[in-house]
Parts: structure tokens; sequence; C-alpha cells
């Protein structure tokens, strides 16, 4: 058996938030048996790490999401040690007996290089702060601090003998979820000198990883038509034309959205992309829905789908399809001697470092993750929507009337994706969270994960169109091209726990 008073207490696994990029999450805390650190006498010494990877346009607490690139920006760290020794054991009835705060986590922290990249801090508990001999659980949680959409006031809060539930967040349907991190440490024991009793099967039991709770949705688009299939723009009123271009928008919608963020039953065990990953709905709570599929959009009834962003294309195209050709892309922006026509223009150009291929469009959310639809043909739509009405040629009716959805793609995983069959072959059911016991469950046995229908799940990253970096890479930038009929991809970025491949058809 080994002693170490030295207490991991954080890999902050953000997908979009806490670090820089790297392609796994590790540890840097040396934990090999035999192997002391040298500590100062009558202190317990902590060590957290933070291993990291919107549409951004207005201002807001979190870190928005413009690429796959790894990045960390929150602030603190609030970190709870739980008594379980008392309650023998019993998660529903441990009380808290630290709270210990980490401010401007920016500042105090450092960065470290296993793995590629991180953020580490070290501090210590004076010899009157140290928890006694007992067996305890270490959980904390990462955030923005100030303008945030979360309020972790009464967690900040809890102390002394205040009992111990599993925290959750609850979002408005205005609100954007945004990037927060959260992890514990289930059980670790204090022995009777003040030390964190680690031993050879489990040296590592000292160290707290904290992961992304949220998911991500990026999409990243080339090429757009406006118009159905076969349309012909050139037969149309030039003035009733550019004004039904101008009010174009892509959006995406889905069939769930959940409005309740819950930070328990954690996969401490993902260290690395493609290792350990788990497929976990830790959102609850349906947002009420806005919006219709595309099948669904002119039979009447209720709303049967949340829309989960918007892209006005008059924001990346100011004067619409100049070249009348029925499509929004590089040409629109180009002369007959290629010089720049400045009709595409970036709605994020004033932000430094942030450069998208010309000709294209973008957007970025955190989403909290949600479960499947029972009997729902699909999980997620892209639609090409018409706000202002496509006047015919004569201006006596409608070609397209306002808010039609003039064209639609089904977003898909694909058959072999990890999300869909697992390494057996056999189907993969996505695992909630109970609220109550901190415990992951199975979902309903029906739900199996399919290609065209699948959960939203914790720490994935789900994009359409590739862009790994914020700056603009034409190696590494591959914009989904929508005038084709193919299957848009959806991949997951090396910092979360798995990458998908999504597919557009």
């Amino acid at each position: 058996m080994r002693k170490q008073v030295l207490f991991g207490a954080a890999l902050l696994a953000l997908g979009t938030a806490v670090v820089s990029s790297c392609s796994k999450d590790e540890v840097v805390i040396d934990n090999t048996p035999g192997v002391e650190t040298p500590v100062e006498d009558g202190v317990q010494e902590l060590i957290l790490n933070m291993n990291s990877a919107g549409d951004g346009l207005t201002s807001r607490g979190g870190r928005p999401l413009y690429s796959s690139e790894a990045a960390q920006e929150i602030d603190k760290v609030v970190i709870k040690i739980i008594d379980r020794t008392e309650s023998g054991h019993d998660e529903t009835k441990g009380k808290v007996v630290r709270s210990i705060t980490i401010e401007n986590w920016q500042e105090v922290s450092k960065q470290y290089t296993v793995g590629g990249h991180g953020r580490m801090y070290t501090f210590k508990l004076t010899q009157d702060q140290k928890v006694p001999a007992g067996t305890y659980e270490i959980y904390a949680i990462g955030y923005t601090s100030t303008g945030s959409s979360y309020d972790f006031g009464d967690y900040e809060s809890l102390d002394g003998t205040n009992p111990f539930s599993y925290q959750t967040q609850t979002l408005n349907s205005t609100t954007e979820a945004e990037e927060v991190f959260a992890g514990s440490i289930k059980s670790i024991t204090v022995d009777k000198d003040g030390n964190f009793v680690l031993t050879n099967d489990n040296p590592e039991n000292n160290v707290l990883t904290l992961h992304r709770q949220v998911a991500g949705v990026i999409g990243y688009y080339s090429n757009i038509p406006v118009l159905m299939s076969g349309g012909d723009p050139t037969i149309l009123n030039k003035t009733n034309y550019d004004t039904y271009v101008k009010g174009l928008k892509l959006r995406l919608v889905s069939s769930r959205a959940n409005s309740k963020l819950i930070f328990a039953g954690f996969n401490s065990g993902f260290t690395e992309t493609g290792e350990d990953y788990k497929f976990v709905v830790n959102g609850s709570t349906p947002l009420t829905k806005d919006a219709k599929f595309a099948a669904t959009s002119t039979t009447g009834g209720n709303n049967d789908a949340n829309v989960l962003y918007e892209i006005e294309l008059a924001d990346w195209f100011i004067n619409g399809d100049v070249n009348q050709d029925g499509m929004l892309d590089i040409n629109d922006n180009r002369d007959k001697d290629g010089n720049r026509l400045d009709n595409w223009i970036s709605p994020y150009s004033s932000i430094e470092n942030l450069e998208f291929e010309e000709g294209s469009v973008f957007a970025g959310k955190f989403v909290i993750p949600f479960q499947k639809r029972m009997n729902s043909p699909k999980t997620l739509e892209l639609q090409l929507v018409a706000k202002n009405a496509l006047r015919n040629n004569e201006d006596t009716g409608d070609v397209y009337a306002a808010g039609s959805i003039i064209r639609s793609w089904t977003i898909n995983l694909s058959s072999t994706d990890p999300q869909v069959k697992g390494p057996d072959g056999a189907s993969v059911h996505a695992r909630t969270v109970d609220e109550t016991s901190g415990e992951l469950k199975v979902m309903n046995p029906d739900l199996e994960e399919l290609a065209n229908s699948y959960s939203i799940v914790r720490n994935h990253l789900y994009t359409v169109g590739t862009k790994g970096t914020n700056d603009y890479n034409p190696d590494t930038d591959e914009p989904q091209d929508l005038s084709k009929g193919q299957e848009l991809i959806l991949k997951v970025n090396d910092n979360w726990e798995l990458i998908h491949k999504m597919e557009v058809e």
C-alpha cells in the first residue's frame, strides 16, 4: 500500500473550453507505485489539472464554439469534499466537510506539457484545513463565474455540515447552454496520518478528472442552393428574387431538446480519445418544441422539432446571389477576373484569429444532451427556410411562401459509427443519469442508437463539415458542400470522447 498527500484534483477534459489542443486528456501527476512526491510537513497538497480541448455574435459568459480546436477559458473551480463515513457510504446522505474554491484559473494556473497541453495549479490545505481520517467523495465543477448561463451560487455556499446533493442547472428556452466541466472521485480514504491512501492496484485514485458536461454541434457549409431542385432564378423578377435570397436562413432542428443539466454519473475512466468512452445523456426536462421537420411542415398540427441554431445567410452574403445562378458560393464574391467583390464577409470578422473559407457559412453551439425520441425517423435535419416570400415574375403570386422550408437535408451518423454499432457489432444503447443517486441507467431497450435516430450525448462533438482550428487552413478546413446529393459528415474532435463522422443525405 502506498500513501501520498499529493492530491491530483482534476484534469478537465474540456471539449471546447478549458485547455489547448491535444489528442489525450492526461494527468501530469506521477502516481507510479513506489514514487513519492515530496510535500511540506503538515499540509495536504492538491494539484488541479485541466485539459481542454455558440453563435458567439453576442457577448456571453462561456467560450463560444468556433471550431473543434481545444481551448479553455473557464475561470473558477469549486471543489467539495463530502464525508461518506458517517453516512455508511450512502451517497444520498453525505455531508460537505470542506469547500475549496480556485478563482482566476487562467491567471493562477500554469501550462503543462504532458500530452501536449493543459493547465495545472498546486494548492495546499494547511494543518487546520486538512480533513480527518475517513472515507470521502471529492466532487468539483469548473465554470465561468460572470455573465454565465448558469448560477452556481447555491453550490458554492455548500459547506460545513450541509447535506450534499448532485448539482443540476436549468435553462429557459431563450438561454444558451455553455461549456462547463465536472467530475468526482467516488471514494478515497484518508488514513490516521492525514494521507490519501493509494494502492498498487489503483495508483491514480487521487486523480479527479473533470470532463465536459455538454455536447457540441457545429455546422460549416458552402455552395448553398437557394431554390428547390430545378428552380431557375433567371425567369424571376430580380427585385423579388433579391429580397427573397437576403431573407433566407439555414437552421438545424432536432427531434428533442432539454433544459436541465445533471452533474453526475461521470465517466472518470475516460482519459484518451477513442478509449473508455461512453454514451451518456445527462440532460432532462424537454423544452417546448418550436419548429417542424420538413415532412410535417405542410400538414398542420403541432410542432415536432426544436431549433438548435440558425444561420442568417445575409450576414455572410450581404448582397445575396449577385450572379443570379441559384447558389450562394465563392462566385458571388468574385468578378470574371477573380477580383473580390466584398459581397461575402464573415460576421465574426472582428474576432482575432477567427477565419472561414471564402463563400462559406458557419454556426457552433453547446447543447444540453438529450436522448433520442421514440419512433422519430431522424434526430437532426438541416433546413433552408424562406423568411420572405418569393414572388413570381409578374408579381401576382408566391413561388415560395414566407416561412416555408425550401430544402432539407437529413444528418446521419455513419452506419458503422461506434454510437450505432459497438465493438462486437451489437446495437448500442445510451445511458441516462439518475438525478437522485447520480448513477447511470440504461435507457428503454427499444431506444437503440440508429444511424438516422440517435441521442446527442455528453462530451461528444457533432460536426457537419470540418473546422479544426479557429483560423483558416485550406488544408484542413472542409465546409460541407450543400449542392451535392451526399450525406453530411459529422465528426467528433479528438479532445472529446469519440470522433463521429456524420453524413448528410
